[in-house]
């Protein structure tokens, strides 16, 4: 615990989302201990478009779309996102992958991050993790990728809504890279946009 709010939790006009409004920043308390994420990104200090973050990935196997910070009102700063509606591609997968991650050091860490869509519709949001990757580009699809069980947001929900991906334990792959793969149907009228926010590790 590293502090606390006092304000008045209500929802906003449609009813969907829940909201907390301070009357006064004296109503934020923040000085006890903190338990800082030993991994995080969160992409609120990069530019904006093309996403070109310090010792990451930003791939495309297929297709012409890479991924992009925006900024928004509904994701309450930036964000990252990818989507290839009307590109004009014929087919289209990008990845977005980690720096190596060590978490050998560490006892129980858990991966948790924030997904959310807009009219996904056909194509698909995968997390994956691979322990054997090299980091070059050449050897991308030969490495062997892990599909994570985390909750990923689903083109039935709805749109903008940030889905949590559950507390995700790593201790078993030690050193790895951690990866966002977006595949498209090949129909870019029918391929939306996928979101993701808030990648963090940390031990509870």
């Amino acid at each position: 615990q590293s502090g606390k709010v006092e304000g008045i939790f209500t929802h906003d006009f449609y009813g969907e989302k829940e909201i907390i409004k301070i009357n006064d920043p004296t109503n934020l308390s923040f000085d006890g201990l903190r338990c800082d994420p030993f991994f995080e990104e969160s992409f609120e200090t990069v530019p904006l478009g093309r996403y070109e973050g310090e010792d990451w990935s930003n791939f495309n196997t297929e297709g012409t779309q890479l991924w992009e910070v925006f900024e928004d009102e509904n994701s309450m700063g930036q964000s990252i996102e990818i989507g290839a509606y009307r590109s004009g591609d014929t087919a289209s997968v990008s990845w977005l992958i980690s720096p190596q991650i060590d978490v050998s050091s560490l006892a129980t860490p858990l991966l948790a991050f924030r997904t959310s869509t807009r009219f996904a519709d056909k194509s698909q949001l995968e997390a994956l993790i691979s322990v054997d990757w090299d980091g070059q580009r050449s050897s991308l699809v030969e490495a062997r990728w892990t599909p994570l069980s985390a909750q990923i947001v689903h083109k039935g929900d709805a749109p903008e809504l940030w889905i949590d991906s559950g507390d995700i334990p790593v201790k078993v792959y030690q050193q790895f890279y951690l990866a966002f793969r977006y595949t498209g149907s090949g129909k870019t009228t029918s391929d939306g946009t996928y979101e993701v926010d808030d990648i963090r590790i940390f031990e509870r």
